[in-house]
């Protein structure tokens, strides 16, 4: 999968503040989101980390709303490949980019990106999350899952007592990515209703 930089126009406010809040680590998910299934499972990281580690590459649509906010659902695609690159688009016309080693920030309006390493993601970003190893997981977190009728879901907490979130919910559908809840410590839930399509392409 190729990951290369596309012209945009100015962001909308709202969404480029709410994704790059989630991209960045700064949202998560109420533990009780999926009902009274949710129970602590010894081979739960496993579980999930098995997950993760059969997605090489991936694509996904993705529609991103808050539950509790009356407005307008944003639209987006988001591209990973291991190990460490991604890619992230929406309906607002931002753009974020990883190579595995720098991340941008492009700003179609002032022509210019703004950079970070890979390395200063926080361990709770959603995009990080996606992106690591059992070990890796089984340090940061601690990991629920239940399941019902629409897959898995797993629930990660922050071990990390001054983590900017509660939890990341990530549920999966066939294997597949089909869901991704963040609940911060305060302010509203985000929630993104993920469609895969493409896996390992």
């Amino acid at each position: 999968m190729r990951l290369q930089i596309r012209g945009i126009s100015r962001p909308k406010c709202l969404g480029w503040a709410s994704m790059l809040a989630i991209l960045f680590g700064l949202g998560l998910v109420d533990r009780g989101a999926y009902g009274e299934q949710a129970a602590v499972m010894p081979a739960a990281t496993e579980i999930l980390s098995a997950k993760l580690s059969a997605l090489q590459s991936l694509s996904m649509s993705y529609t991103q709303f808050m539950p509790t906010v009356n407005e307008t659902p944003k639209l987006g695609m988001f591209y990973l490949e291991r190990s460490g690159k991604f890619r992230l688009e929406s309906d607002d016309q931002t753009l974020v980019i990883s190579d595995g080693e720098s991340i941008w920030e492009y700003d179609a309006l002032l022509q210019q990106a703004k950079v970070k390493t890979f390395a200063s993601l926080l361990d709770w970003s959603p995009a990080k999350v996606l992106l690591m190893k059992h070990s890796e997981i089984d340090q940061r977190f601690s990991v629920l899952v239940s399941e019902d009728a629409e897959g898995q879901h797993f629930s990660l907490e922050p071990k990390d007592p001054e983590a900017l979130i509660r939890t990341l919910t990530l549920s999966f559908k066939a294997n597949k990515p089909s869901g991704l809840r963040v609940a911060p410590r305060s302010g509203n839930e985000v929630v993104f209703a993920l469609k895969t399509e493409a896996v390992n392409s």
